[in-house]
């Protein structure tokens, strides 16, 4: 497979996206984030019509995450919540994400597209029964999630997701040609701000990023970008997504 290479992030550059997107939370809030007609039409250019796959370890927010795109006022009912067992059935095929435009304030889409409208269980089990496998096929960008909180306290998890990364290198065929993996750490929300940057960022982020590239083996020019997100809050979830998918049109 031959693909144009893209620049690393080194780990300073990583602290920097950390940063740069708890920024956009402190500074919005409830607003949210609007963008120019030229980030639209460079956002559009990348992504729009392209195919999109979602995986990652058991109630990491990747049900939650799907039904984000489709909607940025989803509720997410923690009470009732029922992880996803085996694969369940998507509508549709279709996900129009709305990306709210500072000018007239007009709000403008883009649609991703699901090659297989299945939401696949986390469990090991279905990555290496071909259930990954069947919703990953001919992706053109793959969405892995993960719970933040969990990495930090299990060496097992953190043990799994490295599994997990090794898969994605191991099946690269399974994607599309010059396929992008963005990483969504998500679930930062059960830390507090001054853990999160101490335990998390300051000490555990630079390494991570290396582990990543080194689980990639060979692939690691696909991974496009890591970002942190709590899907659970509402009033910043939206911003976080589009503002990462921005960064990954910024990448040369």
């Amino acid at each position: 497979m031959s693909i144009r290479p893209r620049r690393k992030t080194s780990p300073s550059e990583l602290v920097k996206i950390f940063q740069e997107l708890f920024d956009l939370i402190e500074k919005y809030g409830a607003q949210i984030k609007t963008f120019t007609e030229n980030q639209y039409h460079n956002l559009k250019l990348k992504f729009d019509g392209k195919s999109i796959a979602v995986i990652g370890p058991k109630q990491a927010g990747k049900t939650t995450f799907v039904n984000i795109l489709k909607n940025p006022n989803y509720e997410v009912d923690t009470m009732n919540y029922t992880p996803t067992q085996g694969f369940e059935s998507f509508k549709s095929t279709s996900i129009r994400y709305k990306i709210p435009l500072s000018k007239d304030k007009k709000v403008q889409s883009i649609t991703f597209k699901l090659k297989k409208p299945k939401d696949v269980g986390g469990e090991e089990s279905y990555r290496d029964n071909g259930e990954w496998a069947d919703v990953c096929k001919e992706s053109d960008f793959l969405f892995y999630i993960f719970d933040s909180f969990e990495h930090s306290q299990n060496m097992k998890m953190q043990d799994r997701i490295i599994q997990d990364l090794k898969w994605i290198a191991d099946n690269n065929q399974l994607f599309a040609q010059s396929f992008g993996i963005i990483i969504f750490v998500n679930k930062i929300d059960r830390f507090s701000s001054k853990e999160y940057y101490d335990k998390w960022i300051s000490d555990n982020l630079s390494k991570f990023e290396k582990d990543v590239r080194k689980a990639l083996n060979g692939f690691e020019e696909h991974l496009l970008l890591i970002s942190p997100i709590s899907m659970q809050s509402k009033s910043t979830r939206a911003n976080v997504i589009s503002s990462a998918l921005l960064k990954v049109t910024e990448r040369k």
